[in-house]
């Protein structure tokens, strides 16, 4: 997958999680170069680990939650998880 495929799989799954509103994975989707800090979102354990699950299913492949802690940003993490 390209680094735009995986961010927007990243934003859909943040969506389906509910971490971020419609109206913002629209705005982040238009605008390739926003960025969120994951920290901002307050994501607490339950749902970092309902994410990563999520993202595994979406990105179909392993995703551990150590990935997402160290990679604290949306462009950032596409980037990782796309590599």
């Amino acid at each position: 997958m390209t680094v735009t495929e995986v961010r927007r799989a990243v934003l859909e799954s943040m969506f389906a999680c509910e971490m971020i509103s419609e109206q913002e994975r629209e705005r982040l989707e238009a605008d390739e170069s926003a960025d969120v800090d994951l920290a901002s979102l307050q994501i607490d354990s339950i749902k970092i680990v309902d994410w990563c699950m999520d993202l595994e299913t979406k990105l179909n492949r392993e995703v551990q939650v150590e990935e997402l802690v160290e990679n604290d940003s949306l462009n950032k993490l596409a980037r990782y998880l796309a590599a």
